[in-house]
C-alpha cells in the first residue's frame, strides 16, 4: 500500500485525503445516504455507462502510448489526475455543450500545450504534506466562489477578488518553480519530467474524437428519450428513432438543429413515409 501511494505527489494525496473525507462525510448524513441508491440508478445509463466507456477508451490510448514508448507507470498518478480533471471536465463540456458550434473551440482550450506548460510548471514542486492538506480545501473554497460569483453580477466586487487572489498564488507557484529550477536545472531536465508534460497533452487530443461522439451521443440520447415520451406508441417512437439514426448519422450539427417542432412532428408522423418526409423538411 505505502509503495502504491509513492507513485502520488504530496498535492495530489492532498486531494485523494479530503476527497475520501468529503464522499465519507456526506454519507454520513443519513437523507443522502438513503438516496444515493435511487440517484445512482437513476444517472447508470445517463452518466455512469458513458463515463466507464470513457474510462476504457483512456486505458485503450494509454496502452498504445505504453507500446510506443510515451508511457510509463511512473506517470501513473498524472495520467489518473488528468482524467479526473481535464478528462472529466471534457466528458462534461461535450454533454453540456453538445450542440453549440463552438463545441471543438471550448475542448481545444484543454489541450492547449502552453496552457498545460503551465499547469505542469506550477504543479512540478509541491509543498509538505501538512501544507498542502491545509491549502487544498482554501483553493478549493476561493475557485468555488470565484465560480459562483461569475454566475451573479451582483457579486462582481467579490469575484474580481477571487480572481486575484487565484492569480497571486497561482504567480507564487510559477515563480517559486522557476527558482527551483533555476537552482537544479539537472534534475528538471530529466526524461520522466518530459513525460510528464507530454501524457497530458496527448491525452488531450487523443480524447478529442471521444468527446465528439459522447456529444453526438448526447444529442440522440435527449431526441430519443422525448420521442419516447411524445410518440403515440413506443413501435412508432423505434421507427422514428431509427429514421434518425439513418439521416444523420454522426453529423453533430444537423442533430443538433432538428429539434422543438420538427422532433414534435416527427413524434406524430403516422407511417414511414411521413417519418422520411419530417426529416427531408428540418434537414
Amino acid at each position: 500500500m505505502g509503495a502504491a501511494l509513492d507513485v502520488f505527489d504530496n498535492r495530489e494525496k492532498a486531494l485523494v485525503i479530503w476527497f475520501v473525507v468529503v464522499v465519507l462525510g456526506a454519507l454520513l448524513i443519513p437523507g443522502v445516504r438513503q438516496d444515493v441508491p435511487g440517484i445512482f440508478k437513476a444517472v447508470t445509463p445517463v452518466l455512469v455507462v458513458p463515463f466507464l466507456i470513457a474510462a476504457g477508451y483512456v486505458a485503450l490510448v494509454v496502452l498504445v502510448l505504453a507500446q510506443l514508448g510515451f508511457w510509463t507507470t511512473a506517470v501513473l498518478d498524472v495520467t489518473l489526475f488528468w482524467f479526473f480533471g481535464a478528462g472529466v471536465a471534457a466528458f462534461a463540456i461535450a454533454g453540456m455543450k453538445a450542440g453549440e458550434p463552438a463545441l471543438v473551440r471550448s475542448l481545444l482550450r484543454k489541450a492547449i500545450p502552453w496552457v498545460l506548460l503551465v499547469e505542469f510548471v506550477a504543479n512540478l514542486y509541491v509543498f509538505s504534506l501538512p501544507v498542502e492538506l491545509l491549502l487544498v480545501p482554501c483553493i478549493a473554497f476561493v475557485v468555488l466562489l470565484d465560480a459562483f460569483a461569475e454566475t451573479k453580477p451582483e457579486l462582481a466586487p467579490a469575484r474580481n477578488l477571487t480572481s486575484l487572489a487565484l492569480g497571486v498564488f497561482g504567480t507564487f507557484l510559477l515563480a517559486r518553480a522557476a527558482v527551483i529550477i533555476a537552482t537544479d536545472p539537472v534534475s528538471f531536465a530529466s526524461s520522466e519530467n518530459a513525460m510528464r508534460f507530454l501524457v497530458p497533452i496527448l491525452l488531450s487530443f487523443a480524447f478529442l474524437p471521444f468527446a465528439y461522439f459522447l456529444a453526438v451521443y448526447a444529442l440522440y440520447s435527449n431526441a430519443f428519450a422525448l420521442l419516447n415520451v411524445m410518440a403515440k406508441d413506443p413501435a412508432r417512437a423505434r421507427s422514428a428513432q431509427r429514421a434518425m439514426l439513418r439521416a444523420f448519422h454522426v453529423d453533430r450539427m444537423r442533430l443538433a438543429r432538428f429539434e422543438g417542432p420538427s422532433l414534435r412532428k416527427l413524434a406524430r408522423a403516422d407511417d414511414r413515409q411521413e417519418i422520411k418526409e419530417v426529416i427531408r423538411r428540418a434537414a
